[in-house]
């Protein structure tokens, strides 16, 4: 068996991660997860302001759901705090 067929074959599906806070930090770490990280995925964020939220990962590649920071843990398989 090649090199190609045991990866697809072992491939998994990416880890679903989702952001609380947008500032600095967190903005840096979503922009670097929508620039492309290996078996991982950005799929939601939140903010205290969730419209600013909204408009600052519009440009992203892929532009995560915008939510409440409640509903994260239903959205994502991990959740990083990055208040």
């Amino acid at each position: 068996m090649d090199r190609d067929t045991m990866m697809t074959r072992n491939a998994r599906p990416p880890l679903k991660v989702a952001i609380g806070g947008l500032g600095t930090i967190g903005y840096r770490v979503a922009k670097g997860l929508d620039d492309g990280i290996d078996g991982l995925a950005l799929v939601a964020v939140s903010a205290r302001d969730l419209a600013r939220a909204r408009r600052r990962v519009a440009g992203f590649a892929a532009p995560p759901e915008v939510a409440p920071i409640e509903a994260l843990a239903g959205l994502a398989d991990v959740v990083v705090e990055c208040a």
